[in-house]
């Protein structure tokens, strides 16, 4: 079961659903706690996206860095696995403006800074912990797939050798 969280709900029981509204610095920690519980009752065997809440935020502060060492923290106590997700490469990328484009990698390269997750900062702070990391493309478009190479080799330009080599990635002989 893999969780891809999207939504929480506020104080008022009103549905927030990420990428239509801003989310508040409570929505953010509502969003942390929402996994942690998912995780605390064994319902998901990998969590999706985790750092999507840095949809529509403008810069990493102290309120996303608890958050996501929250949802780290979590991760760790109940051996979760947490995934890169590629959809936001892609989008900004090879399907800007909902076009599959044939762009040679460097000026897709040039679109990296439009990308908000997988986030850099996210990343760097799941090294910290002892964490099972694993990628993933959440396929929605004809020809995503077949851009896998690509889609991680942009990753690694966000995120960077140094993250990338601390993490602990998923080996096929763990499944």
């Amino acid at each position: 079961m893999i969780l891809g969280q999207h939504f929480i709900y506020d104080d008022n029981k009103n549905l927030k659903i990420f990428g239509s509204v801003d989310f508040t610095e409570e929505d953010l920690k509502r969003y942390a706690e929402y996994i942690e519980r998912a995780m605390q009752l064994s319902i998901p065997n990998i969590i999706a996206h985790p750092d999507i809440y840095m949809m529509k935020r403008e810069k990493f502060g102290d309120i996303e860095e608890k958050v996501a060492h929250m949802i780290c923290k979590s991760a760790e106590k109940y051996n979760i696995p947490l995934e890169i997700n590629l959809k936001d490469i892609f989008y900004k990328t090879y399907f800007e403006n909902k076009k599959l484009n044939d762009f040679p990698i460097e000026k897709q390269k040039e679109k990296l800074s439009n990308v908000q997750y997988p986030n850099k900062e996210f990343w760097n702070i799941a090294t910290k912990y002892d964490i099972k990391i694993l990628y993933g493309i959440d396929a929605h478009y004809r020809g995503q797939i077949a851009l896998w190479n690509e889609l991680l080799e942009l990753a690694h330009e966000i995120l960077g050798e140094k993250i990338i080599s601390k993490l602990n990635f998923i080996e096929t002989d763990d499944f």
